[in-house]
């Protein structure tokens, strides 16, 4: 009465394999639609994982230096208000969080 895994294939497993995490990473670099087509159509959920992860998901809080987070509110520019600010002074874009500039020096209030 347990399960048989008589009729997998060896490539079934290994496609499982590979497929399952990157429908995973997929959803916490915040692409919901990648990893639930991934499900179906591996190469998908394989994708999302190798591309850069939106900036407020996450995998990018995580994950992600300032040099990364920029380069992905750029790629993402609907959510780069979250993470992203100019610099009154010398107009220069930094981390949200930050409370001096790390260009010129200005504090932020």
């Amino acid at each position: 009465m347990g399960a048989s895994l008589e009729g997998i294939s060896d490539a079934q497993v290994l496609a499982l394999l590979v497929v399952a995490p990157c429908v995973v990473i997929s959803f916490l670099k915040g692409k919901p639609w990648t990893g639930v087509v991934g499900l179906f159509i591996g190469i998908a959920a394989v994708i999302g994982a190798i591309r850069l992860a939106k900036p407020t998901s996450w995998w990018a809080r995580r994950n992600y230096g300032e040099a990364k987070l920029l380069q992905a509110a750029h790629r993402f520019p609907s959510e780069a208000a979250a993470v992203l600010k100019t610099c009154p002074a010398c107009a220069q874009t930094v981390n949200a969080k930050a409370g001096i500039c790390r260009f010129c020096g200005h504090y932020f209030a």
